[in-house]
Formats: C-alpha cells, sequence, structure tokens
C-alpha cells in the first residue's frame, strides 16, 4: 500500500514537475487503528493533520459528535430564540 502511494507521489512529481514539501504536508486519516496511522506518519514522514472546517460554526470531525462539539451552535440558537422573542412580544408580554 505504501509503494502506491509513493508511486502515486512520484508520478505526480514526474508529470507536474512539483515535489511534495513535508514540512508542508499534511495526512488525514479516519477510520485507522492507531498503529496503523503511527506507521503510515512514519513512514511517509508527513505530519497529521486536523480537519479545522466549520459548518454552522460546529467543526466537521472524523468522529461521533459530542454534546461539547455542538454547544456552540445550541448557544447560537439559544440566543437567536431569545433575540426573536424579545422583538415580537410587545412592551406588556415583556413584563
Amino acid at each position: 500500500m505504501i509503494s502506491l502511494i509513493e508511486n502515486c507521489i512520484d508520478q505526480f512529481w514526474l508529470v507536474s514537475s512539483l515535489s511534495p514539501n513535508h514540512d508542508n504536508n499534511n495526512m488525514f486519516l479516519c477510520g485507522v487503528e492507531y498503529n496503523t496511522k503511527i506507521w503510515l506518519l512514519d513512514v511517509i514522514d508527513y505530519k497529521e493533520g486536523k480537519l479545522l472546517v466549520r459548518y454552522l460554526s460546529v467543526p466537521l470531525i472524523t468522529t461521533k459528535l459530542t454534546s461539547p462539539d455542538c454547544l456552540i451552535l445550541v448557544d447560537r440558537v439559544m440566543a437567536k430564540a431569545k433575540s426573536l422573542m424579545n422583538c415580537t412580544l410587545s412592551y406588556a408580554g415583556k413584563i
């Protein structure tokens, strides 16, 4: 498997004349056992990357969502709901 990845990188270099910069490249892994992950990162000599992409303020992650992951989204929805309630109530309804 590693030789296949290295062959792809070499073929890319031959076609494009662009060689990978190991200092700037990251490897993103999901569903891989810990020992396999460590081995891959060591053999290919890349750093493990982290997904920093967010959707609706919730980070896109490769594991099951936990309540802290969704806390930002829940807080924003609650703030928006409170804001809408304050806008639609009359003065008498706010008392």
